[in-house]
C-alpha cells in the first residue's frame, strides 16, 4: 500500500463522510468482512433487515399502510425473504404517481434528510425518488468493493468518461479520489484526441465509462494506429455489455474488461476477479429473478424484482426493474457465496417476439452487423407484432444490391410473418443518457414472460 492508498483510506475517505454526511469507511470495513460470509449469515442478515424495512414501511408510509390494509397482509407474515411474494410488485408507474402524491415518502424522516435520486433514463424519463446518506453511502462502498476485486485500492488512479455535467461537490471528491473525470458531451474526433491525451499523461490503473462510449473510443485509436497507456482494467457499466463490442474494446487496450450492473433501488451487481459470473450486493437488496410470477431456475432468464434494505426514505418493496438476467450457478470459485448472475440480457424493451412467438435478442443482430463493411450503425425498431424495421447509418460503399442483400438475409431469418422494412438515416443518436438502444420495441407488444 502506498502513501497515496493511506491517504485515501485512512484521511480522504472519513473526512468525505464527514462533508457528506455519509458512512462509506464503515460500511466498505463491514462488507470487506460479509463477502466472505457463509450463505447462513448471508440469510439471515437479508431476513433481519427485511423484517426492520417492512415495519418501518408499514408504520410511516402511507402507501404501504393502505397496500397492506388492502391485500390483508400483517407486517409480522413477513418474516424472510420466501415471504417477500406476499406482497404486490412495486412498477415505475406507482412510484412516480405516489412519490408526487406524497405518499411514498417515509413521514419520520425529515425534508432536508432526504437526498434527491433517479435513475439514468436510458429507455425513457428518468425515474426520480428519494433515498438517504446512509443508503447511497452504503450503496456507494458496495461499489467501491467490487472495485476491489479487479485490483483497484482507494488512492489508486482512475479515470471517469462520461457526458455529465461535474457539480463542484463530485469535484472535491474527485480530487480526494485520485480520479480524472474526462467529459465526452459529443463522441467526435475532438473529444477523443483529448481523452487519449489525458490517458496516456495521467497514466490510471483503471478506466471506466459507458460501452458505447468506450467502443467508439477504441475505434478511434484503432483507425488512427495511436499508442494509448495500458491500465489494470477496465470496467463499464449503464449499458448492456454486447460481445463484439468487449471484444473490440479489450484488444485495443490490452487488458480485461470488469463488467458491473445497476439499477435503482438494486444492489450493485459486479464481475469478481474470476470473471465467471456478477456477483450481487445481497448486503444492500434481496434480488429475485421471476418468470411468470415464480422465481426461476438457474441458467434461466428472468426479471429482476429488488427490494431494498437500506433506503429508508422511499422504501422500493419488491420493485419491477424490467430488466431481464440469467441466473447464475449457486457457486463461484472465487469462494464468495453472494449470489451470482450468469449474464445481463438487458432490457424488456430490448427483446423483440414475432406473432409466431420467435424472440429476437440483441446478439442475434450483433454477430452479423459488425461484418457488414457499408453498415455503420445500426438499430432494430419493432413498431407491430408483424412489422419489423431496420435503421441504418451507411457509407459510400453501400448501394441498393447490399440492401436488398441484407433485407433478404433478414426476411428469411425472422419470418414471413412478419414485415422487415430497412431505413437509411443520417445518424441514430444515443440518449440523454449517452446510452446507445440496438433494439427498440414498441411498448404495445407484450413479453410472454
Amino acid at each position: 500500500m502506498n502513501p497515496s492508498n493511506i491517504f485515501a483510506e485512512k484521511i480522504a475517505l472519513p473526512l468525505g463522510d464527514l462533508f457528506m454526511k455519509q458512512s462509506v469507511a464503515s460500511s466498505l470495513k463491514f462488507l470487506m468482512l460479509s463477502q466472505w460470509w457463509s450463505k447462513d449469515q448471508l440469510v439471515n442478515y437479508q431476513n433481519l433487515k427485511l423484517k426492520e424495512l417492512v415495519k418501518h414501511a408499514y408504520r410511516n408510509v402511507p402507501y404501504y399502510k393502505d397496500l397492506f390494509y388492502k391485500n390483508d397482509i400483517s407486517p409480522d407474515e413477513i418474516k424472510c425473504k420466501e415471504d417477500l411474494k406476499k406482497i404486490p410488485i412495486l412498477t415505475k408507474e406507482i412510484i412516480r404517481k405516489n412519490i408526487k402524491s406524497g405518499d411514498l415518502i417515509a413521514k419520520n424522516i425529515r425534508n432536508n434528510k432526504l437526498v434527491h435520486a433517479s435513475s439514468s433514463g436510458s429507455t425513457g424519463e428518468p425515474l426520480k425518488y428519494y433515498t438517504t446518506n446512509y443508503a447511497y453511502g452504503f450503496n456507494l462502498a458496495c461499489a467501491i468493493r467490487a472495485w476491489y476485486w479487479m485490483g483497484y485500492q482507494l488512492g489508486d488512479r482512475y479515470v471517469k468518461i462520461s457526458q455529465y455535467d461535474r457539480s463542484k461537490t463530485k469535484q472535491i471528491q474527485d480530487f480526494l479520489n485520485n480520479s480524472k473525470y474526462l467529459p465526452a458531451k459529443e463522441l467526435n474526433e475532438e473529444y477523443f484526441k483529448l481523452i487519449v491525451k489525458s490517458i496516456n499523461s495521467y497514466k490510471p490503473k483503471i478506466i471506466r465509462g459507458y460501452p458505447d462510449q468506450m467502443l467508439f473510443l477504441s475505434n478511434y485509436i484503432k483507425a488512427n494506429n495511436l499508442d494509448v497507456y495500458t491500465p489494470h482494467a477496465l470496467t463499464t457499466t449503464g449499458s448492456t455489455l454486447r460481445k463484439s463490442t468487449r471484444d473490440r474494446i479489450e484488444s485495443v487496450f490490452g487488458v480485461p474488461i470488469y463488467d458491473a450492473y445497476r439499477c435503482e433501488g438494486g444492489a450493485n451487481v459486479s464481475q469478481c476477479e474470476n470473471r465467471e459470473s456478477f456477483h450481487s450486493s445481497v448486503e444492500y437488496a434481496i434480488t429475485e429473478i421471476t418468470s411468470k410470477g415464480k422465481e426461476v431456475n438457474y441458467g434461466e432468464k428472468g426479471y429482476l424484482i429488488t427490494t431494498d434494505l437500506q433506503n429508508l426514505a422511499v422504501p422500493f418493496i419488491r420493485y419491477d426493474t424490467q430488466d431481464i438476467v440469467t441466473k447464475g450457478t449457486e457457486e463461484c470459485s472465487c469462494g464468495r457465496n453472494l449470489m451470482t448472475i450468469s449474464k445481463i440480457d438487458g432490457r424488456d424493451s430490448d427483446f423483440l417476439i414475432t406473432p409466431s412467438g420467435k424472440f429476437l435478442i440483441d446478439v442475434q443482430f450483433d454477430g452479423w452487423f459488425p461484418e457488414v463493411a457499408s453498415v455503420d450503425q445500426y438499430q432494430i425498431y419493432q413498431k407491430y407484432r408483424d412489422l419489423i424495421i431496420i435503421r441504418l447509418v451507411v457509407n459510400e460503399i453501400f448501394d441498393k444490391k447490399e440492401e436488398n442483400r441484407i433485407l433478404s438475409y433478414w426476411q428469411k431469418y425472422i419470418g414471413l410473418d412478419t414485415k422487415v422494412e430497412i431505413e437509411i438515416l443520417k445518424d441514430i443518436p444515443l440518449t440523454k443518457s449517452g446510452k446507445r438502444r440496438y433494439l427498440i420495441r414498441d411498448k404495445s407488444i407484450i413479453l410472454p414472460f
